[in-house]
């Protein structure tokens, strides 16, 4: 996963991590020194992919090389993520809130996706919130779900999708949430 997908990485965050002196040598390549410097034209990301895929990583790589992830960041880890989520409380609460309102959660997809009068008010504050602190990224693996919802209120952004093999992902819900194999292969399908 991470490995196919670093590159790109690297070269979206590239002039951010060599205008940060201290950031992660891993960011820093010789072969980037003629990149423009990311600033409020970069486009906002999105980091997309299902619990247990990688998203948590690749959002601490973009915040390490000077991306934005907002205020509310659960950075703490966890016995089950020990190097944090890196996702905005503001993004779950509206995620949660759009699934709730649907009739499912994280682990029970909904069969349709509805929306609180509210919810296309709360993403449009987020968006903007985040659009005046570019370069800025945001995840929520519920974002798998509610997608639909954010799409057509989030402008020009860049999409990067964490992929990881759907046994693997299986194995991993199953020693976080004690779930058989078949019931996390049956959400990466859902």
């Amino acid at each position: 996963l991470l490995a196919i997908h670093f590159s790109a990485i690297e070269h979206m965050a590239g002039s951010a991590a060599r205008s940060r002196p201290n950031r992660s040598p891993l960011l820093r390549s010789p072969a980037m020194s003629n990149e423009p410097a990311m600033n409020e034209t970069t486009p906002l990301v999105v980091i997309f992919g299902m619990h247990r895929s990688g998203t948590s990583y690749v959002a601490q790589v973009l915040n390490s090389a000077g991306f934005n992830l907002g205020d509310d960041v659960l950075r703490d880890g966890e016995s089950d993520n020990l190097c944090g989520h890196w996702e905005s409380q503001s993004v779950i609460q509206i995620n949660d809130g759009i699934l709730d309102v649907s009739g499912g959660s994280w682990c029970k997809p909904p069969s349709r996706l509805l929306s609180a009068v509210t919810t296309g008010v709360s993403i449009d504050r987020f968006v903007s919130w985040m659009n005046r602190r570019r370069p800025a990224a945001f995840k929520d693996p519920r974002l798998t779900l509610t997608f639909p919802l954010w799409h057509e209120r989030l402008g020009q952004y860049q999409l990067i999708a964490c992929l990881r093999h759907p046994m693997a992902v299986a194995r991993s819900l199953q020693v976080r949430q004690g779930w058989p194999i078949a019931r996390g292969l049956n959400l990466w399908v859902d």
